[in-house]
């Protein structure tokens, strides 16, 4: 079942002891407040791991303005764009991202990259992590209680390490096709 971001924001209420929000903009401190850490937190948590719901791969293309001193070509890079994971084949070298462009050295490029996902593109892992770590961030500005607050952030870490686990095991390790060092051993 796909869950909304106010959804999410309301496990992570409820992981807290409080009441769920069934909208960000409720006259309340708790959804004040999770309006105002969800986006950025979200965000971070898609841009921190090559989620396999969250990854693409795009023709980059050429930019109009001039690129940086150094770099022969600038690109747009994708909308929703969070992350660079792969420039060209994976072995360029000469690139880097700077005012929301991507500037290299070589033409036409390829990105492999994180990008941000929907909440109804969320699987239960991820979203579980997510209202983990939400919650550890609500906490202090909802509960005022430190150590409650470092609990729920040794909780939120555990889920996301096992989210990450999780999201691992949908798209298993090929074995290389050929492997140089192998082939001179024959």
């Amino acid at each position: 079942m796909a869950l909304t971001a106010v959804q999410i924001a309301s496990q992570a209420l409820v992981r807290l002891g409080a009441l769920p929000i069934s909208d960000f903009a409720e006259p309340t401190l708790e959804a004040r407040t999770a309006a105002a850490l969800y986006p950025t937190l979200r965000d971070t948590l898609l841009a921190g791991h090559d989620w396999r719901f969250a990854t693409a791969e795009a023709a980059l293309s050429l930019a109009a303005e001039a690129p940086l001193d150094g770099f022969a070509h600038v690109f747009r890079l994708p909308a929703g764009f969070l992350n660079a994971l792969a420039v060209g084949e994976g072995r360029e070298t000469g690139w880097r991202i700077a005012g929301g462009r991507l500037h290299a050295h070589s033409a036409p490029l390829r990105l492999a990259y994180v990008f941000r996902a929907g909440e109804a593109e969320f699987p239960p892992w991820f979203a579980d992590a997510l209202a983990a770590h939400l919650a550890a961030a609500l906490c202090l500005p909802v509960t005022e209680n430190t150590s409650r607050a470092e609990a729920l952030q040794r909780l939120a870490d555990t889920a996301l390490r096992r989210a990450r686990r999780t999201d691992a095991l949908q798209n298993p390790a090929r074995a290389p096709l050929r492997f140089p060092l192998i082939e001179a051993r024959a």
